[in-house]
């Protein structure tokens, strides 16, 4: 049974290309009856693409942006958190903020993968055609199901936190037939859908939940496949770097403070983990600059920002006279939203 596999990739950095690489090595050692295709929207170095038997590279990489889809961090700080995240109203009890950044929707450019690597892989004579991300932790299990096929095979995993059971695309083994009858079905149009009378609520929290649909779909997709029992594993986090603490400041010239700048219709910042001056400046306090006003920071706390957000940053209490600007760190480009929730006693 001759397999096509297909590794779907956006290796941007040294570790994810030596993470490829090496899959790519263990791919060709486990069965001469397989080929190695690499899809990218972005170039893959010469000496990745030697190694295999076909390079797509799709500069278009069709990333979905906020309001149309969005990917969404959030961190939810509780009312009785410690001194550095608690805030308190204006009665002085202590409430809770969650802060919420959505990113870019990565879902659909992977989806546009399989799209483009089905087009020319069922041009050509294959029985099976594999799909796997780039970082998938290839076990001795899984080479034996892509080595040997029997049938539609497909995965779970194991970061499908609130789902184990939905369908993963860390791995998948169609065979021709269901990859003809499948492709067709994507549509950005169904994976971008609301439920009905919550315009604010996706239908599909995720391009697994959507391809998920697609697949148990048994009036447009009516195939017979095993999931393979054990859910499976990548190696390059990409809900960690999603939910980083990073993603919730935008002050990134020092650490006397952290700063989350929202940009929804009520722009506030909330200001926190405020670090004590080191001597001999014990005295003196963070001044906030925003727009023309300077305001003393110290003590945590959401500040309402002007409507218009010119000019945001601070004055260094070592240096006085030294203007620290983080204008370019807050100001969001088109597609990018950020939100400070405060708990409704607040």
């Amino acid at each position: 049974m001759k397999n096509l596999v297909t590794i779907l990739c956006h290796c941007n950095t040294t570790t994810k290309l030596n993470v490829l690489h090496k899959n790519i090595t263990i791919l060709k050692s486990i069965s001469p009856h397989l080929d190695i295709l690499v899809v990218s929207h972005i170039s893959v170095p010469e000496w990745i693409q030697e190694e295999v038997d076909y390079v797509i590279f799709d500069k278009s990489n069709p990333i979905m942006f906020f309001p149309e889809r969005g990917a969404l961090a959030w961190w939810n700080i509780e009312a009785d958190s410690s001194e550095e995240y608690a805030i308190k109203n204006k009665n002085g009890s202590p409430v809770g903020v969650r802060l919420e950044s959505i990113v870019p929707d990565y879902g659909w450019a992977a989806l546009n993968q399989i799209a483009l690597a089905s087009r020319v892989g069922l041009s050509l004579d294959y029985d099976y055609y594999t799909f796997i991300n780039y970082d998938l932790k290839i076990t001795p299990d899984v080479e034996q199901y892509i080595a040997f096929p029997q049938g539609v095979t497909l995965s779970t995993n194991t970061k499908s936190q609130d789902d184990l059971s939905r369908l993963s695309l860390l791995l998948n083994i169609l065979d021709k037939t269901t990859l003809q009858s499948l492709v067709p079905l994507f549509s950005r149009e169904e994976y971008t859908s609301r439920v009905d009378g919550h315009p604010e609520q996706l239908i599909y929290n995720g391009i697994e939940s959507y391809w998920d649909h697609l697949i148990r779909n048994e009036e447009k997709t009516p195939v017979n496949y095993t999931v393979i029992p054990t859910p499976l594993e990548d190696e390059i986090d990409f809900e960690e770097g999603l939910h980083s603490t990073d993603n919730f400041n935008q002050n990134h010239k020092s650490d006397l403070f952290k700063i989350f700048v929202d940009n929804s219709e009520d722009p506030k910042a909330y200001v926190y983990d405020i670090k004590d001056m080191p001597a001999p400046h014990r005295d003196k306090t963070i001044k906030l600059k925003i727009n023309n006003q300077i305001r003393s920071i110290t003590r945590t706390q959401v500040i309402a920002l002007p409507d218009s957000l010119e000019k945001l940053g601070y004055f260094d209490p070592e240096h006085p006279n030294e203007f620290v600007d983080l204008t370019p760190s807050v100001v969001l480009p088109t597609g990018f939203h950020r939100i400070i929730k405060i708990s409704p006693s607040a």
